[in-house]
């Protein structure tokens, strides 16, 4: 009867430490998958702030393109107007020694006028005087 006491007995505490490490087994199972669980959600904390990283980074790159193609355009346009102006100086100054050679053309064409005015009245006057003076100082 000892023997079947101490069998019991033995049993009882093969099934106690069969029950004891069931329990630790389905422990450290838990663990594992809870350690799991927490390395992906580290995992996808990583994988989300490498993205806002990458978009951040997109957005700022966009931008610096977009300021330099901004300051670009607005030297484009500024060099566009200089040289606009700088051709409507060049056309204004052109009409202006246009206008002043005209100007003077007329003064010139004038005072040729006013000496062939003064010629013709000279003459006229020099064919008065003969044809007024007495036939017989002819």
């Amino acid at each position: 009867m000892d023997e079947t006491v101490e069998q019991g007995r033995e049993e009882r505490e093969a099934h106690r430490v069969q029950a004891h490490q069931a329990f630790e087994d389905e422990k450290n199972r838990r663990l594992q998958e809870e350690k799991e669980a927490l390395e992906q959600e580290e995992k996808e904390r990583i994988a989300k702030r490498e993205e806002a990283r990458k978009l951040f980074e997109e957005e700022q790159r966009r931008q610096v393109l977009d300021n330099i193609h901004r300051s670009q355009e607005e030297e484009r346009n500024r060099l566009i107007r200089e040289k606009e102006e700088r051709e409507y100086q060049e056309r204004l100054e052109a009409h202006n020694r246009h206008l002043s050679t005209l100007e003077a053309q007329e003064v010139e064409r004038q005072r040729r006028i006013d000496e062939s005015a003064n010629i013709i009245a000279m003459i006229r006057a020099s064919v008065q005087s003969y044809e007024t003076k007495p036939e017989d100082s002819q």
